[in-house]
């Protein structure tokens, strides 16, 4: 993979870059806000099963939209 820095990107690839870095950035705040929340637990002894529970399908096409080169 060959590196470009941003003065070198195209128009639309700075706005491609703008758009995931604002979104990494939203991510890390809500992936902070989230672990503050869980602080308050011990969930050391919570089964794996539960810890995964929920259809995440969605979420996961996304993310996988997002790590696809264009």
């Amino acid at each position: 993979m060959s590196w470009k820095s941003y003065s070198q990107l195209d128009l639309i690839e700075r706005h491609r870059v703008n758009l995931w870095w604002r979104m990494r950035e939203r991510l890390q705040q809500h992936i902070e806000a989230l672990n503050k929340k869980l602080d308050a637990y011990d969930l050391s002894d919570m089964p794996a099963a539960e810890s995964g529970g929920g259809d995440m399908s969605e979420l996961d096409k996304v993310l996988d939209r997002m790590q696809r080169p264009e």
